[in-house]
């Protein structure tokens, strides 16, 4: 499960904020929420999966227990995403969101 650490929110609400990514090797990168043009959540499958559609990049969030993460995406109150490996993410363990794979595409 995510530490409180691993998914931070803003306190209250106010514009314009970031979305900030954050893999398992350190590596990082944001987006402004301004350009959030859609999102897709599916819960179907082995884990769940966000599909973030910003107007220059596609992002992928899979993971389990995402449903509360994707509404506070959608209310554009989740400040950070942490990925964690995802040897050390289970589906037993996973009663809050556990992001273990972060993708991002550029809009051609």
């Amino acid at each position: 499960a995510l530490s409180s650490q691993d998914t931070s929110e803003y306190e209250t609400a106010a514009s314009p904020r970031s979305l900030r990514l954050i893999w398992p090797s350190g590596k990082q990168m944001f987006f402004n929420y301004a350009y959030l043009i859609s999102a897709e959540y599916d819960p179907e499958g082995e884990a769940n999966e966000i599909k973030l559609h910003f107007s220059s990049h596609d992002i992928g969030i899979k993971g389990y227990g995402l449903a509360a993460l994707f509404t506070d995406l959608s209310d554009h109150l989740t400040r950070s995403i942490t990925a964690i490996q995802p040897r050390y993410a289970s589906q037993e363990s996973a009663k809050n969101n556990v992001v273990f794979e972060i993708t991002v595409q550029v809009n051609e």
